[in-house]
């Protein structure tokens, strides 16, 4: 496979319908206009099929990444999610620690089980209030005379509070994504043989 071969890979699949999908969910979320169906008004973007594509897209990317789709989930799956940063991997770490981690309580849970395990919430954006909890950039708090407040570096899309819920913010998992898949690529282009595995 030639370099080219693999740009336009990237630019077809990830750049162009991984990425766009979920670029538009958060554009159609800020922008906060009310559409009609046939039944009700819609507005925002969809938070729950955002956030369940970006961790299926996580797995998806990590056997771009190890060039190979013969490995488990998890192994795909947290070959890139623990490239997004070390707020990441700290925080799937720290779930290991409870016999956890982020491919079960989230990927795996959403997939097959619509719910985070346990109590969770999932934010489209900054600023969306969901169940009482506020996300205003890097701060997350709950409404005056609530206990929970942020646990973890607030720079990343995904953690937990205090009170043990969890929480997925799309717009913050999306930068992050995007970030790991560029050096995704840049690293694929560095190799002596730069391929995209087969499925």
């Amino acid at each position: 496979m030639s370099a080219q071969e693999v740009n336009d890979f990237f630019d077809t699949y990830v750049y162009g319908f991984i990425l766009t999908d979920v670029e538009r969910e958060i554009a159609f979320a800020k922008q906060g206009l009310e559409i009609e169906g046939d039944n009700r008004f819609y507005s925002g973007g969809g938070n729950f099929l955002c956030a369940l594509g970006l961790l299926c897209y996580t797995e998806f990317m990590g056997a771009i990444y190890l060039g190979t789709f013969n490995k488990p989930s998890r192994t795909l799956f947290d070959a890139f999610f623990h490239l997004m940063g070390p707020g990441y991997k700290a925080f799937d770490e720290r779930l290991s620690e409870k016999g956890l981690s982020v491919y079960k309580v989230f990927r795996c849970k959403m997939v097959h089980e619509y719910f985070i395990k346990e109590s969770g919430v999932i934010s489209m954006v900054s600023g969306n209030v969901h169940h009482h909890l506020t996300i205003e950039g890097d701060e997350f708090t709950l409404e005056p005379g609530a206990t929970s407040s942020y646990m973890g570096p607030a720079q990343q899309g995904i953690g937990i509070l205090r009170d043990g819920r969890y929480f997925f913010v799309v717009e913050q998992y999306y930068k992050d994504f995007v970030e790991t898949c560029c050096k995704v690529h840049n690293e694929i282009l560095s190799r002596p043989n730069p391929s995209i595995p087969k499925g």
